[in-house]
């Protein structure tokens, strides 16, 4: 049998990447359903126990939330998985889209139906007064005394879940590895990594240090110029002009015919050029100066703000 699952939570925020659950919806082609807090976790236990195929829109965060907030049924979700019994009908669609001549582009639940079944929610999830964005004020109300819009909205996205896996069995696919990797990677992700800020700040010093002989060079050759303030500008043009007269035969252009200066194709150049060319060491230093820039402006930047996890 398949089961279509749904999960309303409070807000992600900061504080709370893995949101407290409200309520669970399910569906199964015939009879749908809606528990809350009181009945949620045996729901879940008769599921996750069960040989039924389980279907969600988006399964690594069911399986987050279950994960957090139901430890006693992680056991369960490691067998479904090795089971191959969980679907998410986002990574589905992804899959299926790699093999389309023409990409849609988005995969959320709304555009999925809009696609398969000419129908348009989208007004449930973009309305700001919409109860996807409203549940916690729920959360001690007894689901008797919930109002039926609240309770129509929680229903329909396990009905649609399960309707859209319904058109993306037309196109038979084995997802249950990207399906499994998409929740432990996540699951990983939201745990974080430790970043030892100390470590970072003395990595940043040791990056300035070695590109400081690079950027000097480059100054020298006019390749970076500098203004009152301090602030470096790369001379492209310059820079584009020594390339042509060093390498007229071997110069690579992008696809709109412009001298290209991309990492692969200035790592080339470096081996077109004769030893002795007076370029060489201009583009050596180019290159590293740019490699190093990437570090510091990409990825420093943001290690400098873990507090003190970062969580991808």
């Amino acid at each position: 049998m398949l089961i279509a699952i749904d999960f309303e939570t409070h807000l992600i925020s900061k504080e709370s990447p893995i949101p407290k659950p409200i309520c669970l919806s399910y569906y199964d082609g015939k009879q749908e359903g809606l528990v809350t807090s009181s009945k949620m976790e045996r729901t879940l236990e008769l599921l996750f126990k069960s040989e039924h195929t389980l279907i969600a829109h988006n399964m690594s965060f069911e399986l987050g939330v279950i994960d957090q907030y139901y430890p006693a049924l992680r056991r369960y979700i490691d067998k479904k998985l090795e089971r191959k019994e969980l679907i998410c009908t986002k990574i589905y669609e992804q899959l299926i889209d790699c093999i389309r001549k023409k990409s849609i582009m988005q995969f959320n639940l709304a555009a999925l139906v809009l696609a398969y079944f000419e129908t348009d929610i989208s007004g449930d999830k973009k309305d700001p007064l919409a109860w996807r964005l409203r549940y916690s004020e729920l959360e001690d109300i007894d689901l008797k005394e919930w109002p039926s819009e609240a309770v129509r909205y929680a229903i329909e996205d396990s009905i649609w879940a399960y309707k859209v896996y319904q058109e993306q069995l037309k196109v038979p696919l084995d997802i249950s590895n990207s399906v499994a990797a998409d929740f432990y990677l996540n699951k990983m992700g939201l745990a974080g990594t430790n970043i030892d800020r100390e470590r970072v700040l003395l990595l940043e010093s040791e990056l300035k240090s070695a590109v400081k002989e690079h950027t000097e060079i480059l100054l020298d050759a006019q390749i970076l110029t500098k203004n009152k303030k301090g602030v470096t500008k790369r001379n492209m043009i310059l820079l584009k002009s020594m390339l042509i007269e060093a390498l007229p035969d071997t110069i690579r252009k992008t696809a709109k015919g412009s001298i290209s200066t991309s990492n692969e194709d200035m790592e080339q150049y470096l081996l077109d050029l004769p030893s002795d060319s007076p370029l060489r060491p201009i583009l050596v230093s180019y290159v590293e100066a740019m490699r190093v820039e990437k570090v510091l402006t990409a990825f420093i930047f943001r290690l400098k703000q873990a507090e003190p996890l970062i969580r991808t």
